[in-house]
Parts: C-alpha cells; structure tokens; sequence
C-alpha cells in the first residue's frame, strides 16, 4: 500500500494536466504493474458475405484466403476464420433484424411495444452484448468501461442499426463523429464547437501541446524502455491530430470558411474509417479503456463511391455471377482491407506493459448479421478472429464445423469461447447453454 500511495503522489507532483495520466499512470518504471492487459474489440459489417470468395480453400493450417480475405495475409498466423457457426433463429424478427440483434448478443428479439423505437413486429435484443459481458469483467479500472464508435449507423434507432448492448431492451448509441470521439478522449470543453475567435483559437492549439512538458518533465522518472513506449504513443496521437487539424482547417471554421468535413456523407467513409481505428489503438495504448467497439455501417443500405459501388443492400441481393454480386464482394474485401487496417495499427503500437504490441494482447473479432446476402440465410456466418490475447487461443487456422453438429454449432459458442478466455468462466451465454466451440484453444 505504501507503494501505491509513492506513486500516486509522484504522478501528482510531476503531472499537471490530466490527459497525461492515464499512459503514464501505466509505465513500470513508476511502479504499475507489469502484466499486460487483456482487449478486446468487436467489429459489424453488414448485409451478408459471398462465400465462394469468402472461406479459403485447404484445411486446417495450410489453407489459402480468396479474394474476400486476402486483404489479412500479413496476419494469416494471427487468424482464426470459421465456417459452420451459425446464428439460430429464436423467437421474432425477419432475417436482417434477427441477424443485427442477435449477433453479439445470441438473445432473443423481443416484441415490440407500443410507441417504442423498433421495425415492424420487432424491438430490441433481450440481453447484453459479448463485448459489454467482457467490459464488465475487466473495464472496471480504466476511464471508458468500454468505446463505442460507428461508421454511417444511422440516427435512426432500431434494431438494425444497432448491434451493442448493456442488457435487454437496453443498446448503446455509437459516437459516430471522430472529431468528438478525439475531444471525448484528449481534449476539454468541446474545441471543435462553436465560432468564437477564442474557440478557434482552442481548435488550433494542440492537444499534445499542452501536455508535452509533462511528459518531458515525467521522462527523468522513466526506464529506457518506458522512453520509447511514451515517444512512440505520443507520436501516434501527434498523427491522428494532424489528420483532425486538416479535417478542421477546411470545416470547423464559421460558415464562411467553409464546412466542417461531414461524417455523414458517403464519400468521407475510408477517412471516418481509419481515424475511429487510430482512436481506438490509442485509447487502448493510452490506458483509457480495455473495450471497444467498431460498427462499420449499417444492416441494409449504405453506398461506396469511392469504390463505385452505390447500393451495397441492393448489391447483397443480386444472383451470383452478375455485375451486382460483383460489387458486393468488393464491398466485403474493402471491410476486411479496414480489418486489416486496424490489425496494423495495434501492430505498431508498443503495449504500455513493454510486454510486444497492442496485439498480442488484443482479440479482434470480425462479424456480420447474415451468412449470404442473396437468400439472407443465418448459416456460415463469416466470423474472423484476429489478434494474440496473450496467445490464448491457436491462431493461424481455418475451422470448418459445417458438417459437425445441426450442419455447425451455435454462434453462442464462439461468445462462449470469447467470454471465458477473458476469464468469465460459464458455459452459457444468451440464451444457451452449449459451451465453448471445440478445438480453440
């Protein structure tokens, strides 16, 4: 105790602004402990996959990716792809709602009730999300229990448009402005808002700034090893501030400036993209939060210009083999470019622990509501796993359960599965009870 006590009291003399703390509260060479934590982050992507293009061909550990996830080759050793994991229908809801409610959550819709948000017939999930389950295990010590951002999810609140979940009934609303997501993280009294000379002023200044001596000042307390963690992480930031400051010259200003670069608009995707990613990297590397989560669009319609494709929903549904099942796998190999995108990003970054990087200690879980989109079927799902979590699972593999079980198991065992490397040991999740998926770990 009386250590802990030293060091607080050491971060408060050498520390004056508080964005610092969180970081450098975790460098060994101020006394945190050394362990690495776990992370997890959940990502959507919607409408279903192409399998012929999707599942690799091969077995087990010596498969090869086809055109849908050749993107991740660089990560191919830290990979788990599936097929045979199924999302089961249980209870109400057409295939698009049961699949986004279901998801992460393997829970029931429930009926909808009147003058509540929902579709049709159908209202929320009827329980917690696989990455709120995990949160509340190991999000307890951090700032942000866990992060939420979204990518085009609509304001729109019903079932198909959220897929993050406290409890039944209960979604969560991803943030999906990155300028507020950086402000929510490292800034104060909204430096983005507003047109008063003063408040420019505030956007121009940096974040960093005004931290710098801090962190400069922290460095005489600090190993060798806790230098290079700080300057590689101060650096990432620096990167992702650059990118908003460009964003801000062109449209934070007052109207007559120019507008603000809209995260609304189909075109500014890729860069809404790669900035929520670099967000959250940071936010793990900088102690905010162990959770997070990644809703890229949502369950139905979203256009792609920047890839000429300008009806993903319409393209999901087209026959093999025609120019519009075309577009909708090129469509699913851009997601899974962003996938891999993110993977290197939590490459690069150092763990504060000095212990590798952000990914061997982070488990990346890729996901979608639909197998197929053109018969809307719940079978196959294309689940992706990436990412180390201290080597908990046997990565660099391709598990094909479609011709064990009903034709696959549950997608309940994979959360299970997910739950339980995480430290929660129970064999139910949702509304199941079947254990964990065979031959993970």
């Amino acid at each position: 105790m009386k250590t802990k006590i030293q060091r607080r009291a050491l971060l408060r003399n050498i520390l004056t602004t508080s964005a610092a703390i969180p970081f450098l509260a975790q460098m060994p060479s101020l006394g945190a402990a050394e362990t690495p934590k776990k992370r997890l982050i959940t990502t959507y992507s919607p409408n279903g996959t192409t399998p012929s293009q999707h599942f690799p061909t091969g077995g087990e550990t010596n498969f090869q990716f086809k055109r849908i996830l050749a993107p991740l080759e660089e990560f191919k050793n830290e990979i788990l792809v599936f097929k045979g994991v199924n999302i089961i229908r249980n209870g109400p809801g057409g295939e698009h709602p049961l699949g986004t409610g279901q998801l992460w959550t393997a829970a029931k819709l429930l009926p909808s009730v009147a003058g509540a948000e929902g579709i049709g017939d159908v209202g929320w999930a009827s329980g917690p999300s696989i990455d709120q389950v995990v949160a509340n295990k190991i999000g307890g010590n951090t700032p942000y229990r866990s992060l939420e951002y979204g990518i085009m999810a609509d304001s729109v609140s019903e079932v198909r448009t959220r897929v993050i979940y406290k409890g039944s009934a209960n979604y969560i609303e991803p943030e999906q402005n990155p300028f507020a997501a950086f402000e929510r993280l490292f800034g104060a009294n909204s430096p983005f808002a507003g047109d008063a000379s003063e408040q420019r002023n505030a956007r121009a200044a940096s974040v960093l700034d005004k931290v710098t001596k801090d962190f400069e000042y922290a460095k005489k307390y600090l190993s060798a090893q806790d230098k290079i963690l700080l300057d590689a992480h101060t650096q990432y930031v620096r990167d992702i501030e650059k990118r908003l400051q460009v964003n801000t010259v062109q449209a934070c200003d007052i109207p007559t400036q120019g507008q603000r670069i809209d995260p609304q608009i189909f075109e500014n995707i890729p860069k809404v993209f790669t900035l929520f990613s670099d967000l959250l990297v940071s936010a793990f590397a900088c102690g905010q939060t162990q959770v997070g989560s990644l809703q890229w669009t949502r369950s139905g319609g979203a256009s792609y210009p920047f890839i000429n494709v300008n009806a993903h929903h319409n393209s999901a549904h087209e026959p093999y083999n025609t120019p519009g099942s075309e577009q909708c796998i090129v469509v699913n190999t851009w997601f899974n470019e962003q996938l891999a995108y993110l993977l290197k990003a939590l490459k690069n970054m150092p763990d504060p622990s000095g212990d590798g990087t952000l990914l061997d200690h982070t488990l990346v879980v890729s996901g979608n509501e639909l197998g197929e989109g053109n018969n809307h079927s719940h079978r196959n799902i294309p689940f992706v796993m990436a990412g180390n979590l201290d080597k908990h699972f046997r990565m660099g593999r391709y598990l094909d359960y479609s011709n064990e079980g009903s034709n696959g198991y549950s997608h309940s065992r994979l959360l299970v599965s997910i739950q339980q490397a995480f430290g929660i040991q129970s064999n139910r999740f949702g509304d199941y009870n079947e254990g964990p998926l065979a031959r993970l770990v």
